[in-house]
């Protein structure tokens, strides 16, 4: 069912990804940032406003709200980074050779906005404090749901295996991790 390549689509956002964060690690290098913290941390937290990254606040979004995009691109660490591009390179392909470039782009972005968008309206209104937030996990999650999404309307079988997965990343994964007090917010 996958393209024998990458696609546009996997290149595109990929690539900005890719560069978002190699620009993130020349700042925490510049700033003296060590190496082995690299893994779980993308540098200082104004190293990574500074790349893109969005507060989770009302004013602040308020202020900026072209964040709400820019920080889908944005990673928190190489482990971040590492673990959403092996997601999203694979769900992509899949996705582009189902329904094209365009449509893969655009879902990837519109659920990426969506989902920092929700991130943002329930920390508002639990009245949580502010809080930095970055990351391709709402856009890999639409381009998942896209993929979903075609499978049933084709009445493909496939699609209860790829809703247990979707259920395990979105639900017990995703969930888990922002449960945990780990430090780090997946946005679902």
């Amino acid at each position: 069912e996958a393209a024998p390549g990458f696609g546009r689509a996997a290149i595109l956002l990929g690539g900005l990804c890719t560069l978002v964060f190699a620009a993130q690690l020349a700042m925490a290098l510049k700033h003296g940032v060590p190496i082995h913290a690299l893994m779980l941390s993308s540098g200082t937290n104004e190293d990574t406003y500074r790349a893109g990254a969005m507060i989770a606040s009302g004013e602040a979004i308020a202020i900026a709200p072209h964040r709400l995009l820019s920080a889908v691109f944005v990673h928190l660490g190489l482990l971040h980074f590492g673990m959403n591009m092996l997601g999203f390179m694979n769900l992509a392909r899949i996705a582009e050779s189902l329904v094209g470039a365009g449509r893969t782009i655009i879902a990837f972005c519109l659920t990426g906005v969506v989902g920092f968008a929700s991130t943002l309206v329930l920390n508002v209104l639990t009245d949580g404090p502010p809080f930095i937030t970055a990351g391709a996990s709402g856009g890999i999650l639409g381009v998942m749901g896209l993929h979903l999404g075609v499978l049933v309307r084709r009445r493909d079988p496939k699609w209860v295996n790829l809703a247990i997965n979707v259920l395990f990343f979105a639900v017990l994964f995703g969930f888990a991790v922002n449960g945990s007090n780990a430090g780090v917010r997946i946005n679902n």
